[in-house]
């Protein structure tokens, strides 16, 4: 068996029995906010996306994300302008996903005044 016959580590159910898609945004400040984006299927998030954004009100920048695609729960680090990805956990059933929807959402929300912080030249600015 090689490469391209290994099985997936977790096949999620067809798009078309998702529960339609959720998405919302959250304030930080004036120019900042989380955009948020959910697939739930029989009440487990089995599909999200977390940005932290900068801009507005009309233009937003995304310079964090996580999400849950590739079959991996992973960071992208945007803050320096170039896409540093962080894998987190191996995703290997709904309740991997469901869970780290939680834990992810809570860590932006707790970090988000220092990535701010950190964007633009990858200088940090000391507000």
């Amino acid at each position: 068996m090689d490469a391209n016959d290994a099985p997936a580590i977790w096949e999620r159910p067809p798009k078309e029995e998702w529960d339609p898609p959720s998405e919302f945004s959250v304030a930080l400040s004036a120019t900042s906010r989380l955009f948020v984006r959910t697939n739930n299927y029989r009440g487990k998030c089995i599909d999200f996306a977390i940005c932290h954004q900068v801009g507005g009100p009309y233009r937003w920048r995304d310079i964090f994300r996580v999400d849950s695609s590739h079959d991996t729960v992973h960071r992208h680090d945007l803050t320096r302008g170039t896409d540093q990805r962080e894998t987190i956990e191996s995703i290997n059933g709904p309740l991997t996903v469901d869970r780290q929807y939680t834990e992810q959402y809570d860590f932006m929300l707790a970090t988000w005044e220092q990535r701010e912080r950190e964007q633009g030249d990858g200088r940090v600015d000391e507000r």
